[in-house]
């Protein structure tokens, strides 16, 4: 291996592990806005959350990137239906997240309200998305 692709693989883990350290913190802090959480529960969640996005992103983002980025053929199969539907849920949360806080601008309403219009949106969404991978991966 030259060392030009020793530094490229290096650098890809080291952006997998920011990206894990930022998608933990995201939902961590979205879990603490629906759930009470407090002491060493607080920091086992997060840990957890921490270690499962670690673990699939090493997975199965990685290999993706380091094909695309040394220029090789990726040979990657299709995305088991677990990784993609932890892509909905993920893509669903941060998307109901920007679509509320835009509600919260214009709109006051009161918690339960909230509560029940941010899941809508959240629902929604994940509906969206589970019908647009569905039709792509019939074709």
């Amino acid at each position: 291996m030259r060392i030009k692709d020793l530094v490229v693989v290096i650098v890809v883990y080291q952006l997998v592990v920011s990206l894990c350290i930022v998608q933990a913190a995201f939902f961590v802090w979205l879990t603490k806005k629906l759930v009470v959480l407090e002491g060493w529960v607080f920091f086992v969640v997060a840990g957890a959350i921490f270690v499962g996005l670690l673990i699939f992103n090493i997975r199965y983002v990685v290999p993706e990137l380091k094909s695309d980025v040394l220029g090789l053929p990726s040979g990657a199969k299709k995305k088991p239906n677990a990784a993609i539907y932890f892509d909905i849920f993920a893509g669903s949360m941060l998307g109901s997240f920007f679509i509320m806080m835009f509600v919260d601008r214009f709109f006051f309403l009161e918690s339960t309200l909230y509560s029940v219009v941010a899941i809508l949106v959240f629902l929604i969404l994940v509906v969206g998305f589970v019908i647009r991978v569905k039709s792509l991966r019939a074709r």
